[in-house]
């Protein structure tokens, strides 16, 4: 496994596989060392890429407080963090509609 999957947290998602989404011909999942993108593995060029994480989403890498994700919606790429902070409990999911553009990124909603 080449250095840019390791270091973005590849690894990880290989013993958690629900980490991953599959959408536009490319495996997915959060980068769990750098906090900033959703790192991408593209099945027809085997390339990695990065694809930054929108604005405002929380993300706190706690195992024991929080937890991030990704998944597809209408076959869009989404991102969802969910928090526990003083028993209390927030979850917020994005989804990108224009795949690969930052600026795309949607919050559908927080709770």
């Amino acid at each position: 496994m080449d250095y840019l999957a390791f270091q973005h947290g590849a690894l990880d998602c290989v013993d958690t596989p629900s980490n991953l989404a599959f959408v536009h011909g490319a495996f997915h999942w959060v980068d769990s060392l750098l906090n900033q993108s959703v790192v991408t593995f593209s099945i027809s060029d085997e390339v990695y890429r990065e694809i930054p994480l929108p604005e405002g989403l929380d993300l706190v890498f706690d195992i024991m407080h929080s937890k991030q994700g990704v998944s597809v919606l209408g076959g869009m790429l989404c991102v969802y963090s969910t928090r526990i902070h003083h028993r209390e409990y927030t979850f917020k999911l994005w989804v990108m509609n224009e795949y690969g553009v930052k600026e795309s990124w949607n919050q559908l909603f927080t709770i």
